[in-house]
């Protein structure tokens, strides 16, 4: 399998200089990445419920 080739394998430009910021800078650019997860979870919540039906 070819990790390359997805999205969640990719350098993050958001994140791009992350060891160069100050402690609250990273805490706050990590903290801003995570909220961006569960906007894309509920746009797959039909999805998620139709898999997890198929494995009960």
């Amino acid at each position: 399998m070819n990790l390359g080739n997805l999205t969640t394998e990719q350098r993050n430009p958001a994140s791009a200089n992350i060891d160069k910021c100050s402690t609250p800078e990273m805490v706050k650019i990590i903290n801003d990445e995570d909220k961006k997860i569960a906007g894309a979870i509920e746009k797959v919540l039909p999805q998620m419920t139709a898999t997890s039906k198929l494995q009960v």
